[in-house]
């Protein structure tokens, strides 16, 4: 009995690091994909979120009844360096409200990962339609200036 529970919960262990692996990939590709795309979008202020300090980081969102719900998770598409370490490009967990020093995703364990994994899924249809409407919204802008500018 006590060599099957061994090996059920050796095989687990091993499912799980498997699982793991997968994960950590999307975080690492989807953090290099969007790196560039973020700061096109949102600039080196951010996307405010709960603060709008500058931060060059975005909070991930829902939409609940057509309002953002905002998550503890956010997205830093540029380092921030402080006195001894700098938090680098990635996805990171924060309760407290602000997009600094939050716990890496990758170093998540269990329920936590990946419930920030599946945080990070939810959130990429609504970040890629506001991708859409900034896009369109500056877009039209360019179209005003050529116009003013008689081009």
């Amino acid at each position: 009995m006590r060599k099957e529970l061994q090996e059920k919960i050796e095989k687990m262990l091993q499912g799980e690091q498997k699982r793991r692996e997968v994960g950590k990939e999307f975080l690492r590709e989807l953090t290099e994909e969007l790196s560039s795309v973020c700061r096109e979008l949102y600039g080196e202020s951010g996307q405010g979120g709960r603060y709008s300090e500058p931060s060059e980081a975005t909070w991930l969102w829902k939409e609940k009844e057509g309002k953002r719900e905002y998550t503890a998770v956010y997205f830093r598409y540029g380092t921030h360096p402080g006195t001894r370490e700098s938090e680098i490009p990635g996805f990171y967990f924060c309760e407290s409200g602000s997009a600094y020093w939050g716990k890496a995703i990758e170093s998540q364990k269990g329920k936590d990962f990946w419930w920030a994994i599946r945080t990070i899924v939810e959130w990429l249809p609504f970040l890629a339609k506001e991708i859409e409407e900034k896009t369109t919204s500056r877009e039209k802008l360019v179209e005003k200036l050529r116009e003013f500018l008689g081009n």
